[in-house]
């Protein structure tokens, strides 16, 4: 089985940030076609994602300088396993940095305080959330034949018509 993730070299990542890309400006952002790996992206430009899994915490806040140095204006620093980790990235670096928190993964939530980082993002949250609740209401649907034990959790039929934009 392939490993889940690699790392590539600075010098050779800091030439492949050269290849060709087209961009369309949308606020601070950017809608960007990779034509190396033909894949859109919505990404502020200069943002560059180092796993930190793979080689240590150290070699990725290397790699992070210097992308930081090429003109990144942030960088996504993956996988910090700990608070210190965390803080010592938004520390170090040199530029604006990005978290990516998963319930339960590896990534401590840093909570409110953001510890410095630019962007905090839930990923997954929402499926995680909607997971649990599919599960608790089909187990519901076997068990019991009926929803009214997990009627709370589930939206109004207003609600439900407001969301999909269907006049009631």
């Amino acid at each position: 089985m392939p490993p889940t993730k690699f790392v590539t070299t600075a010098d050779l990542s800091l030439v492949r940030r050269a290849r060709p890309r087209l961009a369309v400006s949308a606020g601070d952002f950017n809608w960007i076609y990779d034509t190396a790996s033909e894949r859109l992206r919505v990404m502020h430009l200069g943002t560059i994602a180092i796993p930190s899994a793979v080689e240590g915490l150290d070699q990725a806040i290397e790699r992070a300088r210097a992308f930081a140095a090429a003109g990144a204006d942030l960088t996504f620093v993956e996988a910090p396993v700990s608070l210190p980790e965390l803080e010592r990235i938004a520390k170090d670096v040199g530029v604006p940095q990005v978290a990516n928190i998963v319930f339960g993964g590896k990534t401590p939530d840093p909570g409110r305080k953001h510890l410095g980082f630019a962007i905090v993002l839930y990923a997954n949250a929402i499926l995680q959330a909607a997971l649990k609740a599919s599960s608790e209401v089909l187990t519901a649907l076997k068990n019991d034949g009926s929803l009214e034990r997990v009627s709370e959790h589930l939206a109004s039929f207003n609600e439900r018509q407001q969301s999909v934009a269907k006049d009631f």
